[in-house]
């Protein structure tokens, strides 16, 4: 079995799209999820503060 990995989902921002990338972002992190790998959200919120 391979190494697991540690893989970073980045989502929201100052965008008129962050609702979208919310959604999209959370989809990725569950099919991460079931994959050998550690996962971790990034929020950045809409002043761009983490």
């Amino acid at each position: 079995m391979p190494d697991k990995k540690t893989v970073a989902v980045l989502m929201g921002g100052t965008s008129s799209e962050r609702e979208i990338s919310f959604q999209s972002g959370e989809a990725v992190v569950n099919a991460l999820s079931k994959t050998n790998n550690n996962v971790i959200e990034i929020v950045v919120k809409d002043d761009m503060s983490l």
